[in-house]
């Protein structure tokens, strides 16, 4: 299974793994620099790719790049949703949610 399966189940003992690997995709870029070019770096990358290569799934139970580009848009809603409440609240609870029934 991969480190970026985080099951709801084990969230908090995966947390600390899951965050180190996604740091260390960014190499020594710094995160707040990338996020504002991330949107033109998804078009870039898909631009042009026909319905069918973004529906292909790269393996049976895997998911296909047009799964991938709607849990980013879905994670930013979240993400935003987070940030709101942990900015408004002193110690807010932070729901998770199964990111495949979602998808």
């Amino acid at each position: 299974m991969s480190i970026f399966t985080n099951s709801a189940s084990r969230s908090r003992d995966e947390a600390k793994a899951y965050t180190a690997a996604i740091l260390d995709l960014l190499g020594t870029r710094d995160p707040m620099s990338v996020l504002p070019v991330t949107l033109d770096a998804v078009r870039t990358a898909i631009g042009g790719l026909s319905d069918a290569a973004l529906s292909q799934r790269e393996a049976p139970n895997k998911w296909s790049i047009r799964h991938v580009v709607r849990h980013l848009a879905d994670g930013d809603l979240v993400w935003g949703w987070r940030l709101r409440l942990v900015l408004a609240q002193d110690r807010p609870t932070l729901t998770g949610y199964d990111q495949d029934l979602w998808a």
